[in-house]
């Protein structure tokens, strides 16, 4: 989770000069309960490996591309190890 957050970070700030690109990309996550404006997450639809990245980013730096490889990654490892916790509780609890 650390990692996706930092990455996202870094990720923003290489994309200074693209903010079209950085608003398709990143969204502030649970903006209704109040999450502040400056912590921004790349959208979950863009974890998974069978969805295209937008056009706009192939015109990007191979270095900017490569972070946000990165940051798609480690967003997919985080939800995969989410989503085994808690499967491994509701197996736990069912013995």
């Amino acid at each position: 989770m650390l990692a996706h957050m930092a990455l996202s970070a870094v990720a923003l700030r290489s994309l200074a000069n693209h903010p079209g690109v950085a608003a398709e990309l990143f969204a502030v996550p649970n903006r209704p309960l109040g999450t502040p404006d400056w912590i921004r997450l790349m959208r979950v639809r863009y974890f998974l490996p069978f969805k295209a990245m937008p056009e706009s980013t192939r015109t990007l730096d191979a270095g900017v591309r490569g972070i946000l490889w990165a940051t798609r990654v480690t967003g997919l490892c985080f939800a995969c190890a989410m989503l085994g916790f808690f499967i491994s509780v509701f197996v736990e609890a069912g013995r």
